[in-house]
């Protein structure tokens, strides 16, 4: 008889070990491929910040140009709440990135653009942060993402689309986290009270109103129409100045509006069945 051929289920411990060592070594590989992407971009990045990059293709556009002074849009909000240092970083950081993208282009304003951009950005994180800490941190990712876009061009037209985009992008993002975050407590404080004070008065206009309906029929009520108003007057300036109201004291003064309008129109109806009346009694004496 022949030898014998080997058995189908002959199992060879080196094949498995040979296996094993090529899955571990591409898990491996792919592991540091990672570590080193984002090495190679840090050392990219860190590289941009000490050296003229201009590449052939940034020629100086008039849209480029347009788009820089967009990024000015920050400075209207700090200028309502009242921050003069954020105004003037504004400006700075607007007129460093126009020299850099437009005026200057291709010279050492493009290095003192990154920073001062870089240090910008940092800023305005750190004012928004307090307020909107997840969403400023998450703000990073459209950051990098028009960011790496308007890198990626290749040709005049695309990075003037692109630059021009990513500059619009900013001229958007920054006054929102300055509006809804840094500044959230003075522009919506401000309309609350604004809306409170707008009840206010209507609910004194109401009640002049009804006190010169009152006036109407019972003439002898002017003098005490008169000292009311000299009371509230003299409560009013001696009350302590106004504090931000709460949701509550807002809720009570649109109640305290319906009721007052409420009474007004009654007030009126009142007055109208009495005319009718007194007309009717004219009509009815004897002349």
């Amino acid at each position: 008889m022949g030898d014998q051929e080997p058995s189908a289920d002959f199992h060879d411990p080196s094949l498995e070990d040979t296996s094993d060592s090529t899955e571990s070594s591409s898990n491996a590989a792919s592991m540091p491929s990672l570590l080193q992407e984002a090495r190679r971009s840090l050392r990219v990045l860190a590289a941009k910040l000490v050296v003229i990059d201009h590449p052939p293709h940034e020629q100086k556009d008039l849209l480029v140009g347009i788009s820089c002074l967009a990024l000015a849009t920050p400075a209207i909000p700090a200028y309502c709440a009242g921050d003069l240092r954020t105004v003037l970083l504004t400006v700075g950081m607007t007129i460093t990135s126009l020299n850099a993208d437009y005026l200057y282009l291709g010279t050492v304003w493009n290095v003192i653009d990154r920073w001062c951009a870089l240090g910008y950005s940092f800023y305005l994180y750190w004012l928004a942060f307090p307020h909107l800490p997840l969403l400023s941190t998450l703000n990073v990712i459209p950051l990098v993402g028009f960011l790496g876009y308007s890198r990626s061009s290749s040709t005049k037209e695309e990075w003037s689309f692109r630059h021009s985009l990513w500059h619009l992008f900013l001229a958007v993002d920054m006054p929102f986290f300055l509006v809804f975050g840094a500044y959230s407590d003075h522009f919506f404080r401000s309309s609350a009270i604004a809306a409170v004070e707008g009840s206010r008065q209507c609910a004194k206009a109401l009640e002049k109103a009804d006190k010169a309906a009152e006036a109407e029929l019972d003439p002898g009520a002017d003098e005490a129409t008169e000292a009311g108003e000299a009371c509230d007057e003299t409560e009013s300036s001696g009350s302590e100045p106004d504090v931000p109201p709460t949701p509550k004291q807002v809720a009570n003064a649109a109640l305290q509006h319906g009721r007052l309008v409420a009474q007004r129109n009654n007030n009126h109806k009142v007055l109208q069945r009495l005319n009718a009346e007194i007309l009717g009694h004219q009509r009815n004496a004897p002349h």
